[in-house]
């Protein structure tokens, strides 16, 4: 609003008398863009999100010759912090006998597109597109997406599927077959 610079604006602030802001949201934040009496503003908020750890998982498997192996496999669980990450994945697994987690990172992805078919993940790096109206500079907000697939085509088909409501332009700017097993988000 005229007058309250530096104030933070929350959402429930946005009125219909700002006209329509200009949104974007991308690694957890939403970038809000608003003009109004002559007045161009960018507010961007900060959301406490779950996020996404990747857990390396060992243990012993044997192979078809009947001898012991050691086997390591990749999870990601999405959780707060590095305890709970380590406490799901290890209710997770505990099942299947004994294992050792051997390492837990956060994990860059920002989104997962889940799919009843498909066996392999891919990392999607996209790249958000706006455009400045006032100084015509292009800004881009890069986000790392989940999408599983039989293959690297069916994962695209179904990156594009889901991001045809996007109500901002986008570019895939890399593709990657990741070493993913399974995900648990909470449910």
């Amino acid at each position: 609003t005229q007058g309250d610079e530096g104030k933070r604006l929350f959402p429930r602030e946005i009125t219909l008398w700002c006209g329509l802001p200009s949104c974007m949201f991308a690694n957890g934040q939403i970038h809000i863009r608003i003009q109004t009496c002559g007045i161009n503003k960018t507010y961007k908020y900060i959301f406490i999100m779950n996020i996404w750890f990747e857990c390396k998982v060992v243990y012993r498997k044997d192979d078809e010759n009947g001898k012991s192996t050691r086997a390591t496999e990749v999870y990601l669980v999405e959780a707060l912090n590095f305890s709970e990450a380590e406490d799901r994945i290890s209710r997770e697994v505990a099942p299947f006998g004994e294992f050792t987690v051997a390492s837990i990172k956060k994990s860059p992805i920002n989104e997962i597109f889940p799919n009843e078919e498909g066996d392999k993940w891919y990392k999607f790096k996209v790249a958000f597109v706006t455009i400045d109206e006032v100084s015509a500079k292009e800004h881009r907000a890069n986000s790392n997406i989940l999408v599983i697939g039989n293959d690297l085509m069916n994962a695209a088909d179904h990156l594009i599927e889901n991001m045809k409501d996007s109500v901002s332009d986008y570019e895939i700017v890399s593709i990657a077959e990741t070493s993913i097993l399974d995900i648990f988000p909470y449910t």
